[in-house]
């Protein structure tokens, strides 16, 4: 939460990470609540490990939209502590290319907050884990191995 509202202050670009709205007491404890990402058909958008299952033979598109989605957070310093598979939507526009969105992990888990004031030390902890990230999905698809960026 904290972090939302330090992109919001530095009015960083956010649409590429769902909204976060505020929390809610429910009987499991406290709830959280983001907008819902959908397609362009209304649908509710699905998991960029849902289309890597079922749709390896759309790589080359996965790897334009990979970078793209890389340089909108590299540009925009937000900082993410757990891009996981499970943490990225893709939703799909009218003309059927994905659009990839932030649903959680996003913000960092530090000692000393006061690092991430620095341009360069963010700059070098992104990249540790947008390559952490990479090879997480190499693990599951060796096809991934293709996508090749000049720091892997």
């Amino acid at each position: 939460m904290k972090y939302y509202r330090q992109l919001a202050r530095r009015n960083a670009p956010s649409e590429r990470i769902t909204r976060f709205h505020g929390c809610v007491e429910t009987n499991l404890g406290t709830g959280y609540i983001y907008d819902l990402i959908r397609d362009n058909d209304g649908s509710i958008a699905k998991q960029f490990i849902e289309y890597l299952k079922q749709y390896p033979e759309r790589k080359s598109e996965y790897f334009v939209m990979l970078d793209v989605f890389e340089n909108y957070l590299f540009e925009n310093r937000v900082i993410f502590y757990d891009l996981s598979l499970w943490n990225i939507l893709c939703r799909k526009s009218e003309n059927g290319s994905l659009e990839p969105f932030i649903i959680d992990g996003v913000g960092d888990v530090v000692a000393i907050p006061i690092l991430n004031l620095s341009t360069r030390l963010v700059k070098q902890k992104q990249q540790r884990r947008w390559i952490r990230m990479i090879r997480k999905i190499e693990k599951q698809f060796d096809w991934m191995t293709e996508y090749k960026r000049h720091y892997c």
